[in-house]
């Protein structure tokens, strides 16, 4: 497997994160949560579980927890270049489009600085 430039989010911010506004979300069957080509409806981050990237139905990584996923395709509305398949028990944080906005507008946000650093 190939190494793709994911970034990790370190566990501080993780916390924080799990305690905002956001979703979590919890996969009960093997799903594709993001396609190939496509713009994701939003980014996730994996709190726990089995997570891979593939590439035309090959596995290319294998992702760690906290690994921060599509939200640099979400706000440059760019095609994802993988498809992210998930295993059952998976949990993922959902970074919905609007919140993930607001948290860069706000520079005051405790998640602005790191985000902003990933999508500049």
């Amino acid at each position: 497997m190939t190494k793709q430039n994911i970034a990790i989010l370190p566990q501080s911010l993780v916390n924080y994160l799990v305690k905002s506004e956001f979703q979590m979300i919890e996969v009960r069957y093997e799903s594709t949560i993001i396609y190939e080509g496509h713009t994701p409806h939003a980014g996730y981050l994996l709190l726990e579980g089995e997570a891979i990237l593939y590439k035309r139905n090959r596995p290319l990584q294998k992702l760690q927890n906290r690994s921060l996923i599509g939200v640099e395709e979400l706000l440059g509305h760019k095609a994802f270049k993988w498809d992210l398949r998930l295993k059952p028990g998976s949990k993922l944080l959902v970074l919905d489009k609007s919140t993930v906005k607001e948290i860069l507008e706000n520079q005051q946000h405790e998640a602005h600085q790191y985000l902003a650093s990933l999508i500049a």
